[in-house]
């Protein structure tokens, strides 16, 4: 898909966010549901050090640009 702007993550997407105790995993999603990125992070609950984002690039588009 051609488009003319620049569009480093996807396009009229959304974000899902997912608790589980101390972390926090989000699912960045484009506008057919595909998944482009996922991100985590995690609070340890003894020091209370944020640990994060742990960024994962899913889709291989050559389209798609980001910035880490």
């Amino acid at each position: 898909m051609k488009m003319d702007e620049p569009i480093n993550v996807g396009y009229n997407g959304h974000a899902n966010l997912s608790f589980d105790g101390p972390s926090l995993h989000i699912e960045y999603r484009d506008l057919n549901c595909d998944l482009l990125l996922t991100e985590e992070w995690r609070v340890d609950i003894h020091s209370g050090v944020l640990e994060g984002p742990h960024l994962k690039k899913v889709l291989e588009e050559p389209e798609l640009r980001s910035r880490f």
